[in-house]
C-alpha cells in the first residue's frame, strides 16, 4: 500500500467522482481503456498511476487532473452543485 496522502486523495476522489457518475469499476475502466484490475488497485492505494493513465482517467470522468489531487474536491463539487 502507498502510504502517501497525495494517494488517499487520489483514491477518494477517484471512486466519488467515478461513484457519483453510477460507474462501476468495470463499466468505467472501459471508458478510460485500462482494465478493472487496475481501477481496484488504484482505488486501495495498491500501485502509482501513470501520467498517462491519469489523463485517461481524467478523460473518462470529464475532469480536469488537478481536481483528482485536490483535497475534498469530490465533496466541494458534490456541495456546488446542490
Amino acid at each position: 500500500m502507498l502510504n502517501d496522502k497525495r494517494f488517499d486523495i487520489l483514491a477518494k476522489n477517484l471512486r466519488g467522482f467515478r461513484l457519483e457518475r453510477q460507474l462501476s469499476q468495470e463499466k468505467f475502466a472501459h471508458e478510460a481503456n485500462i482494465t478493472s484490475d487496475y481501477v481496484s488497485k488504484i482505488e486501495r492505494k495498491i500501485t502509482n498511476p501513470s501520467i498517462g493513465v491519469l489523463f485517461q482517467i481524467c478523460d473518462a470522468l470529464g475532469i480536469e487532473l488537478w481536481e483528482l489531487f485536490e483535497p475534498n474536491a469530490f465533496a466541494k463539487k458534490k456541495k456546488s452543485a446542490s
